[in-house]
């Protein structure tokens, strides 16, 4: 960078901010064990095999997995780098849903249209509720983005023409391309959904190294000094909203494809709160955390649930031991 001959101080911020410019020492090694990319490529390869062999109900299992595993890396970024907690991203997760299942049923469109119609949605909703939300802090922060997902939650429930609180049945999903690829049978689901699984952990996984990345974790650590250094910390963490946004609508509608419904309860604050939990239980900086923690709920639910409607009391059971582990902070926390 040319340094000017005035000698009146730059104001331009530097190329590159990291975290050791914020906090002013050696940065910590962070982020992704030796291993992990191993054990990336380990999972999504055993999902890719399985769905030759599963039967219908270990294929909707596997891609519940995959789904909340791509949910949640989003939410990571927004909770664990950027320093923002948010109860109110299922809203997000029935507003993918609802589009999806909308335009599947008027509209007979293909998934890649539906898919970028759905980016462009809970892109802009995440843009606004952030927008809103990001100029509080604290509890009253938290608290925002609870009431605003509670509007949108009781706005699906109003929908009549859909279902109203029943929601509504998707009687066939759309094709990938008209006339060539379909995902009518639920292994070409499957294959799909492992597909947007390696896609969105790839790119959580760039974004992490990148300087934007580097960024989200500087503004965490201290936004003065990152203000200081000519950088917006509003801007940085309303481009983390805006990212884990648009990965819970996509999951949103990928769930409405696999379970071919569309419900409200989508959008209840109970869903985002599992969201936080698999955070919390997946630890704040690797991407196989978020899968191992998206694997413990769904089991839990899935498993649980067939023998007692309690099964509540056993997530927040290993909910207690996560925090409660010695030597280890929770995932919310760096």
């Amino acid at each position: 960078m040319n340094i000017p001959n005035s000698p009146r101080p730059a104001t331009s911020s530097p190329p590159f901010i990291t975290e050791s410019a914020v906090n002013g020492s050696t940065p910590k090694k962070r982020g992704l064990p030796a291993y992990e990319p191993f054990l990336i490529a380990l999972v999504l390869g055993a999902s890719l095999v399985l769905s030759f062999f599963a039967d219908a109900y270990f294929l909707q299992l596997i891609g519940k997995v995959l789904i909340f595993w791509s949910i949640g890396l989003g939410l990571q970024t927004l909770t664990s780098h950027a320093g923002v907690i948010s109860l109110g991203h299922a809203a997000f997760l029935a507003l993918g849903a609802y589009i999806a299942g909308a335009m599947t049923l008027f509209w007979h469109s293909n998934v890649v249209f539906i898919l970028a119609a759905v980016i462009i949605a809970t892109g802009a909703a995440g843009l606004l509720m952030g927008a809103l939300v990001l100029r509080t802090q604290g509890l009253y922060q938290l608290m925002a983005t609870l009431a605003i997902a509670q509007m949108m939650y009781y706005g699906f429930q109003s929908l009549r023409s859909l279902g109203g609180d029943d929601g509504f049945a998707i009687p066939a999903r759309p094709p990938i391309i008209e006339g060539l690829l379909s995902l009518d049978s639920d292994f070409a689901l499957s294959l799909f959904i492992v597909f947007i699984t390696a896609l969105v952990v790839w790119l959580m996984g760039h974004l992490n190294r990148s300087e934007l990345g580097a960024l989200m974790r500087a503004t965490r650590d201290d936004e003065q000094r990152v203000a200081s250094l000519g950088e917006s910390p509003y801007r940085v963490k309303l481009v983390a909203f805006f990212i884990s946004a648009v990965l819970a609508g996509i999951g949103g509608a990928l769930i409405a494809y696999l379970t071919e419904f569309a419900s409200p309860k989508l959008g209840d604050w109970m869903v985002s709160g599992e969201l936080v939990i698999l955070v919390l239980l997946g630890g704040a900086s690797t991407r196989i955390g978020i899968f191992a923690a998206a694997l413990a709920v769904v089991l839990i639910q899935e498993q649980v649930a067939q023998y007692t409607d309690h099964w509540p009391i056993a997530l927040g059971l290993v909910v207690l031991l996560r925090v409660l582990m010695p030597g280890k902070q929770g995932g919310i926390n760096r």
